[in-house]
């Protein structure tokens, strides 16, 4: 595609849709800086609806946020020339947009008694999640600890006669690893995160995820690119495309390797498989667990798990199925490491009865 579009541009081409493909091709490939180069052409030759919703996500990948947002208020303020692409342009707006949140648990005592609780809370990543704050009311004490992994939770004593309220205000914004990925190298994996590299049992489940499993090894040699990004980029999309989402009866059991068998699974399954190829390929990985569908229009969210790889030069990038592998999700709140090697905090509440979202503002 970039080839085609290039052969008819160096020819003297220079619509919109042209330079517009073109600008596509290359973010499909990765090529976040050429993708910018000609969004920015084609919307100073053909000023149109189309070429700032392009200039507006060439922009968004390749991390010129400013450059987006600016862009993304223009489009905004001219709604006289939406016409038929509203739908288009109010969604290019929201994919800019950082939206601030108050997100409050509810915490009572499991034994009817004076009792201690663990409550994981929003991570401040600097990257999706900011400007994290955290308050507690109705606990007869309260504290802000952390595991060894570096997941910040509340320690909580509860009394049986009142609730407890743990509350979080949290910014989320949009982020893109892409103009980041020529940073990652080929060096060795540090020391200290050796136990991402092997097996991982979850409170007596054993080897949930299993790098050595025949599955899982295939996968790694089959999957395996020049470079540990692109070895990244191919085990994402391969789950994505071979292994659907599933609501199946075995999902609370699934082991990595069983998920691999079976090709289907939920997103905890799906996420385990993920984790074990990216191990058997050399990749420390990890399951991170949250909640999804955090959004304006939603009071409980629902929970979900993600996988998690670290990239030499570049750092713990998460990702997810069925979307763009290096644009993190902006509506899933990323609380803690559910299979790692710190396993103090299991499932500590269930968002959908316990957990309530309040939208308290947008950047747009």
């Amino acid at each position: 595609m970039v080839e085609i579009c290039q052969r008819a541009v160096d020819a003297g081409g220079s619509d919109e849709y042209l330079l517009r493909s073109l600008s596509w091709a290359h973010r499909q490939l990765n090529q976040t800086a050429e993708s910018w180069e000609i969004a920015q052409r084609n919307w100073r030759i053909n000023p149109s609806i189309w070429s700032l919703i392009n200039y507006i996500e060439a922009a968004r990948d390749h991390g010129e946020y400013a450059e987006a947002v600016k862009a993304a208020i223009h489009l905004r303020d001219n709604k006289r020339y939406w016409g038929n692409l509203a739908k288009v342009c109010e969604d290019v707006i929201e994919s800019v947009s950082a939206h601030t949140y108050e997100i409050s648990w509810r915490i009572v005592s499991r034994t009817g008694k004076e009792d201690v609780r663990l409550v994981p809370i929003p991570q401040q990543d600097g990257n999706v999640q900011n400007r994290v704050s955290v308050n507690v009311r109705g606990a007869m004490s309260w504290s802000i600890e952390t595991t060894r992994e570096g997941v910040k939770y509340v320690k909580a004593t509860v009394l049986p006669s009142s609730e407890t309220w743990v509350t979080a205000t949290v910014t989320m914004r949009p982020y893109s690893w892409r103009p980041l990925l020529s940073k990652v190298t080929s060096a060795k994996a540090p020391d200290e995160l050796a136990g991402y590299l092997g097996k991982s049992d979850y409170y007596g489940q054993r080897d949930v995820i299993d790098p050595t499993a025949p599955l899982a090894k295939k996968l790694a040699d089959e999957l395996k690119g020049a470079t540990y990004a692109q070895t990244a980029e191919n085990v994402i999309n391969y789950i994505t495309k071979n292994i659907p989402w599933r609501d199946i009866p075995q999902n609370g059991s699934l082991t990595s390797e069983g998920c691999l068998q079976l090709k289907m699974g939920s997103c905890t399954p799906r996420t385990f498989a993920a984790v074990a190829i990216l191990r058997a390929a050399g990749i420390p990985a990890r399951a991170i667990r949250g909640h999804s569908g955090i959004a304006p229009n939603i009071i409980h969210p629902g929970p979900h798990t993600i996988p998690e790889f670290f990239l030499p030069g570049l750092g713990w990038v998460d990702s997810d199925f069925g979307r763009p592998v290096w644009t993190p999700r902006t509506n899933f709140l990323r609380m803690y490491i559910r299979v790692g090697t710190d396993q103090i905090l299991g499932d500590a509440m269930d968002p959908t009865k316990d957990c309530f979202v309040k939208h308290l503002g947008s950047s747009l």
